[in-house]
């Protein structure tokens, strides 16, 4: 957090810098310090911590009730360790971390009933790992596993009542293996193999009473006679 003997108000303050990343100037010099800015009842809107000019250290936004609308740390005018943002009823919605302004470790984000909507780990800005998706019932309804930020490895779809809908492998972001797709009671649909993103092997389909209604061979996506 920025510590500074100086405070200023937001309407005294001149802000030359583009693009969402603020520079500072107070009495025509870079500013070092403490920026407030109130609503009309005298309650405080925003505290922003600057040094030469930049965001450096804990910036924060309350609404017209006193409620914590956002938190984030900077540095250097960077987007640089915690993040998390608040609902309107200051229930926590978004909870990351940054890293010289890219997201960086756990990323969590929750629904307006604090049931957690999604899960999911970033490495230099790109999604790396397991991410997980809930629906509002806490029910888990999406698992995919990235590299790099490409799906890789296996992603999984289920229904609301926990019923598996499709299940498909991945390679460096795309489709390789087996891939399988089920109906909502059950029945198996849809199951192909495909090689590097590409239909290879036996493609099979079922109508939704269960009987099988094509098979085909594919190779790299040609259908063979």
């Amino acid at each position: 957090m920025g510590c500074s003997k100086h405070i200023v108000y937001f309407e005294n303050i001149i802000d030359k810098g583009e693009d969402g990343s603020p520079l500072v100037y107070y009495k025509s010099k870079l500013y070092s310090g403490l920026v407030i800015d109130v609503y009309d009842n005298g309650g405080v809107k925003l505290e922003s911590y600057f040094r030469r000019g930049k965001l450096n250290g804990v910036t924060r936004y309350w609404n017209e009730d006193s409620l914590l609308l956002l938190n984030v740390n900077y540095k250097y005018g960077l987007k640089n360790g915690s993040f998390k943002q608040f609902s309107e009823l200051g229930e926590l919605m978004i909870d990351e971390i940054y890293i010289r302004d890219v997201k960086h470790g756990l990323s969590v984000q929750y629904y307006a009933n604090r049931q957690m909507s999604i899960n999911e780990t970033y490495s230099k800005g790109s999604l790396h790992g397991v991410k997980d998706v809930w629906n509002e019932e806490g029910q888990l309804i999406i698992r995919e596993n990235y590299f790099n930020g490409k799906l890789h490895g296996s992603k999984i779809g289920w229904n609301e009542s926990g019923q598996l809908l499709i299940k498909q492998n991945y390679l460096k972001g795309n489709l390789h293996g087996i891939q399988s797709r089920w109906n909502k009671s059950g029945q198996i649909l849809v199951k192909e193999n495909y090689l590097k993103g590409k239909l290879h092997g036996i493609q099979s389909r079922w109508n939704e009473q269960g009987e099988i209604i094509s098979e085909e061979i594919y190779d790299n996506s040609i259908l063979l006679e």
